[in-house]
C-alpha cells in the first residue's frame, strides 16, 4: 500500500490517498532506525509490471538480503534490486540465482550513503537483461563508504557493472 497525506497548517487532514501497489512482487521500504532484514528462498518472481524484488532502507539501520535457490524472469523493470539509502550498510547474499530476459538489469545493488556495501554471488546465472551491456549485475557504491563484489562459479553472460567497490572474482 502506499499512502499520501497532505495536512493544513492546524494539523487537521485536508486530503489523503491510499494506493495499491501491485506493481512489485516484493516492494519493502523500511524508513527507521531499524535493519530491513530478508531471505527469499526458492521464490519464483516472474513476469510483474515493474521490479519483481525492490527493497530499500532509509536511515540508520542496515540492508542484509540473502536470496538463495530463487529466480526472476521476465519482470518490466529490475528482476532483483535493494538499495540503502541512509548511513547503514548493504549486505547481499546471491546463491543459485537466475535473473533473465527482465526489462531492467538482472540485479542492481546501491548503497547511497557513507555505509559499506557487499555483494556476494555464487551461482549467479543472468542473461538478456536490459540492454544486455553491463546489465546482468550492477553494484554501486555513490557515497563515501566502500565496499565490494565477490563472484564466484557464476555465468554472468550479460556483464556486470560495479563502481565504488573492490571486485573479486573467483
Amino acid at each position: 500500500f502506499e499512502r499520501d497525506i497532505k495536512y493544513y497548517e492546524s494539523g487537521s487532514v485536508r486530503e489523503w490517498e491510499i494506493e495499491i501497489d501491485l506493481d512489485d512482487a516484493f516492494d519493502i521500504d523500511e524508513a527507521g532506525d531499524g535493519d530491513l532484514r530478508s531471505t527469499l528462498t526458492a521464490t519464483e518472481i516472474n513476469e510483474n509490471l515493474d521490479e519483481g524484488m525492490d527493497f530499500g532502507e532509509k536511515d540508520g539501520g542496515n540492508l542484509l538480503v540473502t536470496v538463495w535457490r530463487s529466480k526472476a524472469e521476465d519482470n518490466t523493470d529490475e528482476g532483483f534490486k535493494a538499495t540503502e539509502e541512509g548511513p547503514g550498510n548493504a549486505k547481499i547474499l546471491l546463491q543459485d540465482v537466475t535473473s533473465r530476459d527482465n526489462g531492467g538489469k538482472g540485479a542492481d545493488f546501491e548503497q547511497d550513503d557513507e555505509g559499506e556495501i557487499n555483494v556476494l554471488a555464487i551461482q549467479l546465472s543472468t542473461e538478456d537483461n536490459d540492454d544486455g551491456d553491463k546489465s546482468g549485475l550492477v553494484v554501486v557504491q555513490k557515497g563515501d563508504g566502500g565496499g565490494s563484489l565477490t563472484i564466484r562459479n557464476s555465468d554472468i553472460s550479460d556483464g556486470f557493472k560495479a563502481k565504488g567497490v573492490e571486485v573479486n572474482e573467483k
